[in-house]
């Protein structure tokens, strides 16, 4: 009798084991498609940054996620693209805003503060394990992976100094719908999108 259960128990594990290997290969299906769409999104970014020779500035935004953020002037404002890195949720993000520079109080110096809003697209990929139970033959767990999407407004404050420097406090809500693991919903955690920024201006 104790060599039955020891044997259910052990093909009980190794199911477990197989099934948390497909969970796994199918969340990293999903994903090699979701980093397609945000290659070639973050390619036409950069392709409508590079059309004209304008100040540019690059450095790192602090906030729900840790981002590489990018700044590129064009007309009365200017492009921002930011590439989030795994902060509070894992996962990534890709947002892309046009900010409109409403107030600005010294245009003949470099040293100046400056009011800006504007809009945009938010892209964020949340993934996480899930473990439910712990045995001798190892943890039971389940990959989730929920994806966000959708418009998002741009409003902020800025102070380049007199040398190629520059911080920034801003708040980038995102208005959008998740889908994955949980069902399709409101984005909540889209609204927390506020941070500091520091970063090189060349």
């Amino acid at each position: 009798m104790l060599l039955f259960f020891s044997t259910f128990a052990s093909e009980l594990g190794a199911a477990s084991s197989r099934s948390l290997g497909l969970v796994k290969v199918k969340t990293m299906i999903k994903m090699k498609r979701v980093c397609l769409v945000i290659a070639v999104f973050m390619a036409g970014l950069l392709f409508c940054t590079g059309v004209k020779a304008q100040p540019k500035a690059v450095g790192l935004r602090f906030g729900y996620v840790m981002e590489v953020s990018y700044q590129h002037s064009l007309g009365n404002g200017f492009l921002e693209a930011g590439l989030g890195l795994p902060g509070y949720y894992a996962g990534i993000s890709l947002t892309g805003t046009y900010n409109w520079v409403a107030y600005q109080n010294n245009t003949a110096k470099r040293d100046h503060f400056e009011f800006f809003l504007g809009g945009g697209l938010g892209l964020h990929v949340n993934f996480y394990r899930y473990i439910y139970a712990l045995s001798y033959y190892g943890a039971s767990s389940e990959w989730y992976t929920r994806v966000g999407f959708g418009p998002m407004g741009s409003i902020g404050v800025q102070y380049q100094f007199s040398f190629p420097f520059q911080i920034g406090l801003s708040w980038r809500p995102m208005f959008g719908v998740a889908t994955g693991s949980g069902g399709t919903g409101f984005y909540l955690p889209g609204l927390y999108d506020g941070g500091i920024a520091l970063r090189y201006v060349f």
